[in-house]
C-alpha cells in the first residue's frame, strides 16, 4: 500500500518542507510554529 498524503502539517523548517515535496509532487504543506 502506497502512502499518498494530501495534507502535512509540520513546523516551518525549509528542509523538512523540501523532503516532503521530493516524495510527496501534490501535498499541501500547512506550516505549524510548535512551542
Amino acid at each position: 500500500m502506497a502512502c499518498a498524503p494530501r495534507v502535512v502539517v509540520c513546523e516551518f523548517e525549509q528542509a523538512l518542507h523540501l523532503r516532503i515535496r521530493d516524495q510527496f509532487d501534490s501535498v499541501h504543506i500547512i506550516g505549524c510554529l510548535f512551542r
